[in-house]
Order: C-alpha cells, then structure tokens, then sequence
C-alpha cells in the first residue's frame, strides 16, 4: 500500500524503500563484493548483481504463489527448490562452479538442483 501511494506519500515511501529493499540489496551488494575479492565469484558490478538477485524473488513465480497458492506455500520443499534453483542459477551466471562456492549456499547437499 505504502509503494502503491507512491505520489501522495512520497516521503513515507521513501523510508519504506530504504528500510526495506534498499537496505537488503546492500547487505547482497556487501556480500558479492567479499565474493569477488576472494575470486568465490566474478562480479564486476556488484550493485547491478545485487539487484538482480532481488529481483530472482521479488518479481518471481515464487511471489505468486505466495500470495495466490496457499497449498504451494505452504510446501516448504517447494520454497526451497525454488531458491535453491535461483542461488545455483545466479551462481552459475557469476562463475562460482566449484565446490568452494557450492558449499557457500550448502548446495552440495542437494543434488537436484540445476
């Protein structure tokens, strides 16, 4: 509702963004940096990677179904292979291949994710 009112409510918007949004894809962005100094990943832009791995579930099916399944939401092996995919997704796009980056995410402990 706070984003939705955007143009009456700007300054409360405003701080909604920060606290939210904002502040989480800066701990992301925090994170892939020390990614990319210990060459765990490739991310020549951290802001942009940050972004867009907020965006794997902000804007994804999984925000859908959240909402809208109850059923599927529920389903915790659902959630899970949902962001498990994601992570090896996002991953895979950076150059973290190896069992150094697997481990990072605890993703050698599941063999189904592609």
């Amino acid at each position: 509702m706070v984003m939705a009112d955007t143009p009456n409510q700007k300054s409360l918007s405003k701080l909604h963004y920060e606290a939210g949004p904002a502040h989480m894809i800066a701990q992301i962005e925090a994170l892939l940096r020390q990614l990319h100094a210990k060459a765990l990943l490739n991310v020549p832009d951290p802001v942009q990677s940050a972004r867009l791995f907020a965006a794997l579930f902000k804007g994804s099916d999984l925000l859908i179904i959240a909402r809208f399944d109850e059923a599927r939401a529920d389903d915790d092996n659902e959630i899970e292979s949902y962001c498990r995919s994601a992570v090896a997704m996002f991953i895979a796009a950076h150059g973290g291949n190896n069992t150094r980056t697997e481990s990072l995410v605890g993703m050698d402990q599941r063999k189904d994710v592609v």
